[in-house]
């Protein structure tokens, strides 16, 4: 195989070898980066079951999107064999770098969290891993972990199919029939018993046990004394085997190993925020974490959040706990403060000073630890709860949108409520959750009660105006972030928001003036100077947008900075330029709908890359319907999947789904503007126009159009012409 290629994938030489198949490193001669492409064992590639588990791992893997599970690009086929592609690792398998006595608490703290957290985002896509081993685990030379080897993963149809894989049946030893690893195995499966996540939560477990020990909790000479060593044996006391452990550490694997499915953890998302609870706080040596209560038994509310777009500027902001100026200590109740001085305030005081620039990628990460820390000290303090939620809410944003962040937000916002409902900042909180979630009624109904407990707060207006924003109403959005302004003097993001809802409506200009403030108030944060480029692109001020997009990479180079650098490149008809920005948020960890449609839309103009827009505009569907997935009718998201569907051929349902909006909202020009695109795309000409006629009036800048290459045939038609000029000599 060496020195052979396979479609653009040029074998350079091989990884590993192991009973299903061989992995080669491959460059990509296209996108000039390197992958890994695993291929079925020759003499396994006649074996129907065995072929069907080599592509089920493609189908896997691929459902999902998060850091923490290697990323499949593509199966291809060659010579009659099947491919496939993913994400080359470069590190080292878990089972190589667990010693004889175990590995530090730290490490075991460290990479467990990862692991949970990724196999809580495949639960979350309803897929079971099944096989989860420390030879499945590969430990990048970063520290980050990845989770390989989905081949005998259980889908649910929504996951993208099911299986009729086989789980134990017969005899024991059955050659080619146990699925998954006996000593990493639930009892339930082992029985060949249905299955769901709590049985990779046992894995997890023994996973856990085997590092902190360095040999797993249960050990036979052959597999049916193994068998029998699962169903009815206890694994020996971990601190029996290795002296002390932290109580908590010790607690939380001995619960994942139970032998029934309903004592143990119900959802792994909880597994994952224990473990995360012992990660020591930024100023914390390596050489051991804090002592910590006992993780609660209790079992937590799963929530499943969506994004609510706001236009064409992503504005992520964090509303501060700042309460009129009040000390920090007022925000707990009053009889509970003083025994709450210890460690868990001053990590709570960390946490609120790190969060004060968010904007920086350690400060948000130091702020979320710090206050995972103060809440597992004290897991009654309800303003730390409060704040963490907050964090781990900008934490969404900031990052790659994992659900699991906003997951673990909603859960300590309820909390926060929970613990004290006269907490202004708890009310805030869960509203901005609830508006993630689709429901921004229901956060208006948290934020009235937060202004009669803070009225002079700029932060609850500040939510407020984002609730109005998601429920389509631009002016009470306005309104409220025009408050916020009064009320925040000094504060950067009430401008942003502003700006954004100002984009929204195709003022421009004024907007242009809101992120100018915003920037006067924080020179060095790179959100402002991104929004500042992306008004000046709407105005056709293309060097200014250039430059303002330059100056936030430099303070910080994120996803989104690339991602806007792309619909610059874009705007000028540079699409080689533009597919390389949008490939690079990718690389950076974007899995937002829009760079991905966005991506499609540059491979449709760069020759020879037509089939990969197809490939992106599907993903782009993929992820924009699971953000619809709690809020189906806003206005918003409807409009955006009816442009992908149109783009991708299905005007059927692109008309029906823009239609269901009509008529069209008149003071929302982004909206407008997605008509048109909309209705010429699919052959509805006097509907596009009279979209286009809607959106210049709403202030949308006649030049987006104008440099869309998919309107070309629009702007040839002298219909167009005349309503532009039409509209352009009104009177204001």
């Amino acid at each position: 195989m060496l020195g052979q290629t396979i479609s653009q994938y040029e074998i350079v030489d091989k990884v590993g070898e192991g009973g299903m198949g061989v992995v080669y490193r491959a460059r990509d001669t296209l996108l000039h980066r390197f992958v890994a492409i695993k291929a079925l064992n020759v003499d396994r590639a006649a074996d129907v079951s065995r072929k069907r588990r080599f592509l089920q791992e493609a189908r896997a893997a691929s459902a999902l999107n998060h850091p923490g599970i290697v990323t499949i690009h593509q199966i291809v086929a060659h010579e009659g064999l099947d491919y496939i592609v993913m994400e080359l690792v470069e590190g080292r398998p878990l089972a190589e770098l667990i010693p004889e006595t175990g590995m530090p608490f730290e490490k075991v703290v460290e990479i467990g969290t990862q692991m949970a957290e990724a196999m809580a985002a495949a639960h979350r896509a309803d897929i079971v891993h099944r096989d989860l081993k420390p030879q499945n685990v590969m430990v990048a030379d970063s520290g980050r972990v990845k989770i390989l080897d989905f081949g005998v993963a259980k889908l649910n149809p929504r996951a993208g199919g099911g299986n009729d894989l086989p789980t134990i049946t017969g005899s024991i030893t059955q050659a080619g029939v146990a699925i998954g690893t006996l000593s990493y195995m639930s009892p339930e499966q082992a029985l060949g018993e249905p299955v769901d996540g709590r049985s990779d939560i046992f894995s997890l477990g023994s996973v856990l046990y085997h590092m902190l020990t360095g040999k797993p909790p249960f050990r036979g000479a052959h597999a049916a004394a193994l068998l029998h060593e699962l169903h009815y044996g206890d694994p020996e006391k971990i601190r029996d085997l290795r002296g002390e452990i932290p109580e908590a550490l010790e607690a939380m694997v001995e619960r994942a190993l139970l032998k029934a499915p309903g004592e143990r953890y119900p959802r792994m998302e909880d597994l994952a925020s224990d473990l995360g609870s012992l990660r020591p706080p930024p100023e914390t040596s390596s050489s051991g974490i804090l002592p910590v209560k006992t993780p609660s038994r209790r079992p937590g509310r799963r929530w499943i959040g969506i994004a609510v777009g706001v236009g064409l500027l992503l504005v992520t902001v964090l509303f501060l706990t700042r309460s009129s100026g009040r000390d920090a200590r007022a925000l707990l109740p009053a009889a509970a403060a003083e025994s709450r001085e210890g460690d868990a305030f001053t990590l709570y005081q960390r946490g609120q000073r790190l969060l004060e620039r968010y904007d920086k990628e350690s400060h948000l990460r130091g702020a979320v630890e710090a206050l995972q820390q103060a809440v597992a000290l004290d897991p009654e303090f309800a303003a730390a709860h409060a704040l963490l939620a907050k964090a781990l809410w900008a934490r969404y944003h900031a990052e790659n949108k994992d659900r699991l962040w906003l997951d673990r937000a909603a859960s300590h916002g309820r909390r926060a409520l929970e613990l004290d409902e006269h907490l202004a900042v708890a009310h805030t909180s869960l509203a901005l959750v609830k508006i993630e979630l689709g429901d921004p009624q229901e956060a208006l109904g948290l934020l009235e009660s937060a202004r009669m407990l803070d009225p002079m707060s700029f932060e609850v207006p500040l939510v407020e105006g984002k609730a109005h924003q998601a429920a389509g109403d631009l002016a009470e959005a306005e309104a409220a972030f025009r408050r916020a302004v009064e009320l925040g003097a000094g504060h950067r993001e009430p401008h942003d928001y502003l700006g954004s809802v100002l984009v929204q409506q195709g003022r421009a200009k004024e907007a242009e003036e809101a992120f100018r403030r915003a920037i006067e108030v924080a020179p060095d944060c790179y959100i402002s100077h991104r929004n500042l480029a992306g008004v000046y692109q709407l105005q056709g001020s293309y060097d200014a947008a250039a430059s303002a997009l330059q100056r936030s990479l430099e303070i910080r180079p994120t996803w989104s900075g690339y991602s806007n650098l792309g619909t610059l490149h874009f705007s000028l008809g540079r699409y080689e330029e533009a597919v390389r920005a949008y490939e690079k948020a990718l690389e950076l960890g974007a899995n937002d709908y829009r760079v991905w449609g966005n991506l499609a839309d540059a491979y449709r103009w760069t020759p020879g890359n037509r089939s990969r827009a197809t490939t992106a505009l599907r993903r782009a569907l993929q992820l924009l319907h699971e953000k619809m997935s709690d809020a189906p009718e806003e206005p918003t998201l409807k409009s955006r999947r009816a442009l992908f569907l149109a783009k991708v051929g299905d005007c059927p349902q692109a008309l029906a789904e823009i239609g269901a909006l009509e008529p069209l909202p008149a003071a929302d020009a982004a909206l407008q503007v997605r008509g048109v695109q909309v209705y010429e795309l699919c052959g509805q000409r006097p509907k596009a126009l009279k979209a286009l006629e809607g959106a210049l009036r709403a202030g949308s800048p006649e030049e987006e159009i104008r440099r869309d290459p998919e309107l070309t045939q629009l702007r040839r038609d002298v219909e167009y012409h005349l309503l532009v000029a039409r509209v352009s000599n009104e009177d204001p």
